[in-house]
């Protein structure tokens, strides 16, 4: 399916800021490349863990969706260092063999999503969509503020932060 299809399918808010696409498959970083820039997405893509390193350095993407399987590096550790260099990059791991430990490594590692392949389009925008709602951008931004440190608030989620309640919303 084509990215100018799938937009017609999917409806939502058109997405904002910059993603950067990490996995050594040129055909997947393509399709990320079409799909991304069909919702007008400013996005990059890498080869290699560190190509996507030097990308993050030179200008770091709100959310990076990274292969596990890279040719130099494994991609939770690309993740990993990747939020070294600016902690706010929203990640999302994506392998073609998941196994619960594995998905358990990717969210200790500081994923806040976790896809398999074969890339389904529509569950690829829809997390897209979802994490980088700028809805939820006002509340995240006050517990940086208030705490020193990026939180997640999980939908029906609760954390008090400097007399507020964050409340986490579903998509």
């Amino acid at each position: 399916m084509t990215a100018q299809a799938l937009r017609g399918q999917t409806g939502g808010p058109r997405l904002h800021r910059t993603i950067l696409a990490v996995d050594d498959d040129e055909p997947i970083r393509s399709l990320f490349l079409e799909l991304f820039r069909a919702e007008g997405v400013s996005i990059r893509a890498a080869g290699s863990g560190r190509d996507a390193i030097a990308m993050v350095k030179q200008s770091a993407p709100a959310l990076m969706l990274i292969d596990v399987s890279l040719p130099d590096q494994d991609g939770i550790a690309v993740l990993e260092e990747a939020l070294t260099i600016d902690h706010r990059i929203i990640g999302v791991v994506i392998t073609g063999s998941a196994t619960i430990e594995l998905a358990v490594r990717a969210m200790k590692a500081g994923a806040s999503d976790f896809l398999m392949k074969p890339i389904d389009n529509s569950v690829v925008l829809a997390t897209a969509r979802r994490l980088l709602d700028d809805g939820s951008e006002v509340d995240v931004a006050l517990a940086e503020v208030a705490v020193g440190e990026r939180l997640r608030v999980r939908p029906g989620e609760r954390i008090p932060v400097d007399g507020r309640v964050l409340e986490g919303r579903s998509a």
